[in-house]
């Protein structure tokens, strides 16, 4: 889907912005500003760096990635950056169409059952081509990895990446799909379940968010239960969608040690609306509502780039497993 102009009404994505506030109506719009003066630095910067490669990401690129992709070029450098592209070059010619010829007669049971709820009222997701599109992907990654069914995060991948890449970019979005889930949700995944399983997640806010930390403990709130959604979906169900897709430019880049950055972030970001006294027994709806509604992605990058995640922190709790 190309990129919107910033509209009062609906994001760079389509989606719908509801009853927004001045102040988030101001974050938005100078996000839009400073992401306008990106694009002639990124045009000049040419990167041949694929996560193929050996050696890790230039420190330029890592640095201009940090401070976001403009929406226009990102159809293109995420299928480079996913390593996509790779993909998409060591396969047979004919790859993708022989895997659709092969699903012909088959439907995604899961898609009706979570398609709506993961992206409600998007027009582009909600039309039947939309949906159509978003079902030959899941059931061609599907095909190609041998399940006997589609995966709701799989659903959820594909259809954030149609919103993004666009529905005339069908197969750069599959060689896209197709490099996160082999290539970084696998690693995600194992690393998460170490995260998880050793509560580094709960150590890490409660480094960074004490008072936070001990009233989400005095609410019964387990932060793994809270963050576990975020890290599977990567951030699309939850994250505005502009905010989520700065994530990913982090993701496809840095790899998921982003993840646990941006997961802290959030805490730090909107701690003191969680600990002011109306946000009540309902804490964890509370937590869910502000970072839906967290329109300053710059704002959030920023926080989850700062020293304080670094040196014996970041030795401490990172995830990185490449």
């Amino acid at each position: 889907m190309a990129a919107l102009a910033l509209t009062p009404h609906l994001d760079t994505y389509g989606f719908a912005l509801v009853e927004l506030t001045q102040q988030e109506r101001a974050a938005r719009k100078e996000c839009a500003r400073r992401e306008a003066t990106m694009v002639n630095k990124w045009k000049q910067a040419a990167f041949s760096w694929q996560p193929t490669d050996a050696a890790p990401a230039p420190a330029k690129l890592v640095k201009l990635v940090r401070d976001g992709i403009p929406a226009s070029l990102r159809p293109r450098l995420w299928l480079q950056f996913s390593g996509g592209l790779a993909l998409k070059a060591a396969a047979p010619a004919g790859y993708y169409e022989g895997l659709l010829k092969s699903c012909k007669g088959r439907s995604a049971s899961v898609l009706d059952a979570e398609f709506f709820v993961a992206f409600p009222n998007h027009p582009l997701l909600t039309s039947f081509k939309g949906r159509s599109l978003v079902q030959r992907l899941a059931l061609a990654y599907a095909r190609r990895s041998g399940a006997d069914d589609t995966a709701c995060s799989v659903v959820c991948l594909a259809a954030f990446l149609v919103i993004v890449m666009g529905m005339e970019r069908e197969e750069e979005v599959f060689w896209t799909l197709t490099a996160i889930v082999e290539q970084r949700l696998a690693a995600l995944e194992e690393s998460l379940s170490l995260l998880l399983s050793k509560q580094k997640m709960e150590a890490a806010v409660a480094k960074q968010c004490p008072r936070l930390a001990a009233l989400f403990r005095a609410n019964d709130i387990s932060i793994n239960d809270l963050t576990l959604g975020w890290f599977s979906s990567l951030f699309t169900c939850d994250l505005p969608a502009e905010a989520a897709a700065r994530v990913w430019d982090c993701l496809l880049v840095e790899g998921p040690d982003i993840m646990m950055r941006v997961a802290v972030a959030l805490f730090k970001l909107h701690e003191p609306a969680l600990l002011a006294p109306s946000a009540g027994s309902r804490l964890d709806r509370v937590v869910e509502w502000r970072v839906a509604r967290t329109y300053n992605s710059d704002a959030l990058m920023k926080m989850a780039f700062r020293s304080s995640l670094t040196g014996e922190t970041k030795r401490k709790f990172s995830i990185s497993l490449w």
